[in-house]
């Protein structure tokens, strides 16, 4: 499955990811802390690194080889 960029409003961002997550049978990063240091070791750029957001997610963003943004993310426990 490839899915591109999707930008959806919501007020309520984990029901509305947890939603998404059944439908397409995908799961979230279990350590952003981890992933982060792998993309770092792989030579990638970094846009931004893990950020906590206010909704419970840690997010993190890169450029991958081809100049795609590659986003990723955490729920994290709370």
């Amino acid at each position: 499955m490839k899915i591109g960029e999707v930008s959806l409003n919501t007020n309520d961002v984990v029901a509305l990811a947890n939603f998404y997550k059944e439908l397409f049978g995908i799961d979230t990063v279990d350590d952003i802390d981890a992933a982060y240091q792998k993309i770092l070791s792989m030579g990638a750029e970094v846009i931004e690194k893990p950020t906590l957001r206010p909704w419970g997610t840690a997010n993190m963003s890169f450029y991958d080889p081809d100049g795609n943004i590659i986003y990723r993310r955490s729920f994290c426990a709370g």
